[in-house]
């Protein structure tokens, strides 16, 4: 073979790859909606996906390469980069990225890299179907705690236990220990969750719900309602005040009565609030 035939097959072997690359590339549209802890995410995929897809998502600066991730845990691929995982539902993928859990150099433009996933729930490998880009703006990175990142989950809860007018040990102790389960909450977290929990004042229900929805994408109408059932049951049966809140709340969340009432009746144990893949995921 001599060096024009290299060549010839080196531009083959270019353009299959180059069109490799576009056949996976996807158009996207992006509706940005910022909280005070950071930015969340609607991406219009604008094609069809398989039901159960993920959107990975992973920033990058222009000189500083991918951005580590600042919690061991959370926001965290197995690299030690940020990576921030959300559902897909249709044609659309939901995103959240909170300001202080990716580091950065300051205030700036960034590349936040899309790849949609198909996950294999067995063996948690995945299989990536798609790439987007989006160019990202970040605010100065402040100071990550994960118990403000909950906040609005945690108020929720406390909102169920407190209803009532009688808040019990057995319940502060379940709800402690499931939150130490399943949000990952350390030693060095116990003071800010302490506070949160000895707060008295959950704040307007609706913008509890809507802090929930945008920061914790996986959790749906359904899961959330689930959620309060057993966070209520942790002192025995729903009550009739427990219920009534949980009731109002399915009903901002177009959750019907009939299946409202069959979450609060079903005894469950407690679920891992959030679904916590979101957070810190498995397939990276």
């Amino acid at each position: 073979m001599d060096s024009r035939d290299l060549s010839f097959l080196l531009d083959i072997a270019k353009k299959v790859h180059e069109a490799h690359k576009q056949h996976h590339q996807l158009e996207i549209s992006v509706a940005q909606r910022t909280d005070d802890l950071g930015i969340g995410l609607q991406i219009d995929l604008n094609a069809a996906l398989p039901a159960g897809a993920l959107i990975f998502g992973r920033i990058s600066g222009f000189w500083l390469g991918a951005l580590s991730a600042v919690d061991d845990t959370l926001f965290c691929d197995k690299s030690g980069n940020f990576l921030t995982i959300g559902p897909v539902h249709g044609q659309r993928g939901s995103l959240y990225i909170p300001y202080g859990a990716a580091r950065n150099r300051g205030p700036g433009l960034y590349t936040l890299d899309l790849s949609i996933h198909l996950v294999e729930a067995g063996t948690a490998t995945s299989t990536e179907i798609g790439q987007a880009s989006y160019k990202l703006a970040l605010s100065n990175q402040p100071p990550w705690r994960r118990v403000e990142f909950f906040w609005p989950l945690i108020k929720l809860c406390m909102a169920v236990i407190r209803v009532d007018d009688e808040v019990l040990a057995s319940e502060i102790r379940g709800l402690r220990e499931s939150f130490t389960a399943h949000l990952f909450l350390g030693p060095a977290d116990m003071p800010d969750l302490r506070a949160v929990m000895k707060d008295p004042h959950h704040g307007d229900l609706n913008q509890l719900i809507d802090s929930i929805a945008l920061r914790m994408p996986f959790m749906g109408p359904e899961t959330i309602i689930q959620l309060m059932c057993e966070i209520a049951r942790l002192d025995g049966p729903v009550n009739a005040h427990e219920f009534a809140l949980i009731r109002q709340v399915a009903a901002s969340l177009a959750v019907s009565p009939a299946r409202c009432a069959e979450l609060a009746a079903a005894p469950a144990a407690i679920a891992a609030p959030g679904n916590t893949r979101a957070l810190a995921p498995t397939p990276r």
